[in-house]
Protein backbone atom coordinates (compact mmCIF):
# COMPACT_ATOMS: atom_id res chain seq x y z
CA UNK A 1 0.00 0.00 0.00
CA UNK A 2 1.13 3.53 -0.71
CA UNK A 3 1.07 6.62 1.47
CA UNK A 4 -2.03 7.70 -0.45
CA UNK A 5 -4.07 4.59 0.29
CA UNK A 6 -7.28 6.02 1.84
CA UNK A 7 -7.77 3.14 4.28
CA UNK A 8 -4.20 3.46 5.57
CA UNK A 9 -4.54 7.23 5.84
CA UNK A 10 -7.79 6.84 7.80
CA UNK A 11 -6.13 4.30 10.08
CA UNK A 12 -3.20 6.65 10.78
CA UNK A 13 -5.53 9.56 11.57
CA UNK A 14 -7.70 7.37 13.82
CA UNK A 15 -4.61 6.02 15.60
CA UNK A 16 -3.32 9.54 16.21
CA UNK A 17 -6.69 10.68 17.54
CA UNK A 18 -7.01 7.55 19.67
CA UNK A 19 -3.63 8.31 21.26
CA UNK A 20 -4.36 12.02 21.79
CA UNK A 21 -7.90 11.55 23.10
CA UNK A 22 -7.61 8.14 24.75
CA UNK A 23 -10.35 6.65 22.57
CA UNK A 24 -11.63 3.17 23.33
CA UNK A 25 -11.66 0.51 20.59
CA UNK A 26 -15.25 1.20 19.53
CA UNK A 27 -14.59 4.95 19.29
CA UNK A 28 -11.40 4.38 17.32
CA UNK A 29 -13.14 2.01 14.92
CA UNK A 30 -15.99 4.45 14.30
CA UNK A 31 -13.51 7.33 13.96
CA UNK A 32 -11.62 5.40 11.29
CA UNK A 33 -14.88 4.90 9.33
CA UNK A 34 -15.74 8.61 9.59
CA UNK A 35 -12.26 9.68 8.47
CA UNK A 36 -12.34 7.25 5.54
CA UNK A 37 -15.67 8.71 4.39
CA UNK A 38 -14.16 12.19 4.50
CA UNK A 39 -11.08 11.11 2.55
CA UNK A 40 -13.18 9.30 -0.04
CA UNK A 41 -15.50 12.29 -0.45
CA UNK A 42 -12.50 14.48 -1.28
CA UNK A 43 -11.24 12.22 -4.07
CA UNK A 44 -13.40 13.77 -6.80
CA UNK A 45 -12.40 17.22 -5.66
CA UNK A 46 -8.69 16.39 -5.97
CA UNK A 47 -9.17 14.77 -9.38
CA UNK A 48 -11.14 17.76 -10.61
CA UNK A 49 -8.38 20.13 -9.44
CA UNK A 50 -5.98 18.29 -11.76
CA UNK A 51 -8.49 18.65 -14.61
CA UNK A 52 -8.80 22.38 -13.89
CA UNK A 53 -5.03 22.82 -14.03
CA UNK A 54 -4.87 20.86 -17.28
CA UNK A 55 -7.58 23.07 -18.79
CA UNK A 56 -5.78 26.20 -17.64
CA UNK A 57 -2.57 24.92 -19.21
CA UNK A 58 -4.50 24.19 -22.42
CA UNK A 59 -5.94 27.71 -22.39
CA UNK A 60 -2.50 29.28 -22.15
CA UNK A 61 -1.24 27.05 -24.96
CA UNK A 62 -4.04 28.29 -27.20
CA UNK A 63 -4.23 31.51 -29.19
CA UNK A 64 -7.66 32.20 -27.68
CA UNK A 65 -8.59 32.20 -24.00
CA UNK A 66 -12.04 30.72 -23.28
CA UNK A 67 -13.31 31.86 -19.86
CA UNK A 68 -16.59 29.98 -20.40
CA UNK A 69 -14.80 26.63 -20.32
CA UNK A 70 -13.13 27.53 -17.03
CA UNK A 71 -16.34 28.95 -15.58
CA UNK A 72 -18.16 25.70 -16.32
CA UNK A 73 -15.40 23.73 -14.65
CA UNK A 74 -15.47 26.11 -11.68
CA UNK A 75 -19.19 25.52 -11.24
CA UNK A 76 -18.49 21.80 -11.03
CA UNK A 77 -15.73 22.47 -8.49
CA UNK A 78 -18.09 24.48 -6.31
CA UNK A 79 -20.70 21.71 -6.40
CA UNK A 80 -18.10 19.09 -5.49
CA UNK A 81 -16.70 21.26 -2.70
CA UNK A 82 -20.17 21.78 -1.25
CA UNK A 83 -20.71 18.01 -1.19
CA UNK A 84 -17.29 17.49 0.44
CA UNK A 85 -17.98 20.20 3.03
CA UNK A 86 -21.32 18.64 3.94
CA UNK A 87 -19.71 15.21 4.42
CA UNK A 88 -16.85 16.72 6.41
CA UNK A 89 -19.08 18.66 8.79
CA UNK A 90 -21.57 15.83 9.21
CA UNK A 91 -18.77 13.41 10.10
CA UNK A 92 -17.05 15.86 12.43
CA UNK A 93 -20.40 16.23 14.18
CA UNK A 94 -20.73 12.46 14.45
CA UNK A 95 -17.17 12.27 15.83
CA UNK A 96 -18.04 14.94 18.40
CA UNK A 97 -21.00 12.79 19.47
CA UNK A 98 -18.70 9.80 20.07
CA UNK A 99 -16.63 11.68 22.65
CA UNK A 100 -17.18 12.00 26.38
CA UNK A 101 -16.76 15.38 28.08
CA UNK A 102 -13.08 14.86 28.93
CA UNK A 103 -12.29 13.80 25.37
CA UNK A 104 -14.09 16.87 24.03
CA UNK A 105 -11.94 19.09 26.28
CA UNK A 106 -8.80 17.27 25.08
CA UNK A 107 -9.93 17.63 21.46
CA UNK A 108 -10.45 21.37 21.96
CA UNK A 109 -6.95 21.68 23.45
CA UNK A 110 -5.49 19.68 20.55
CA UNK A 111 -7.26 21.93 18.04
CA UNK A 112 -5.91 24.97 19.89
CA UNK A 113 -2.36 23.62 19.59
CA UNK A 114 -2.96 22.89 15.90
CA UNK A 115 -4.34 26.41 15.34
CA UNK A 116 -1.33 28.00 17.02
CA UNK A 117 1.02 26.24 14.60
CA UNK A 118 -0.62 28.17 11.77
CA UNK A 119 -0.54 31.62 13.32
Amino acid sequence: HSKKDPAEMAERVADRLADKLDLDEAQESETQKLVLEIIESGKELRAHRKDMLAELEKQFSSNKFDPNALNAMSEKSETQFKSFRMTLLENVGRFHGLLNEEQKREAAEYLGEFREKFQ
